[in-house]
């Protein structure tokens, strides 16, 4: 298996839904330590550009967000006519539930 893209991050993961073109959203696990030692706590959004062969294996984020507390999960939602790429909830190591 060739690896195509990597994100280099400590982190909890979604894809997003539906058959369009693949985006990943990841936040900083909780009780995790990356290679930095970071105490950072970010909400990202990742486009993988698998159509681009010119890009190189290692992504940066399309977008990126600090939050309040490290992530125990995060779950991507549906679309709807309301939120058409759909809902990112986050499961947050402070307790709190938070939606994007």
């Amino acid at each position: 298996m060739v690896r195509l893209r990597e994100v280099p991050r400590t982190a909890t993961f979604a894809w997003s839904p539906g058959s369009g073109k693949p985006l990943l959203v990841t936040g900083t696990r909780a009780g995790a330590v990356d290679a930095d030692f970071s105490d950072e706590s970010k909400l990202e959004l990742w486009d993988l550009s698998l159509d681009d062969q010119l890009q190189g294996l290692e992504l940066q984020p399309l977008a990126s967000i600090t939050t309040e507390s490290r992530f125990y999960d995060i779950a991507w939602g549906s679309a709807d006519s309301d939120h058409p790429k759909g809902i990112i909830a986050g499961a947050l190591e402070n307790g709190s539930l938070e939606l994007w």
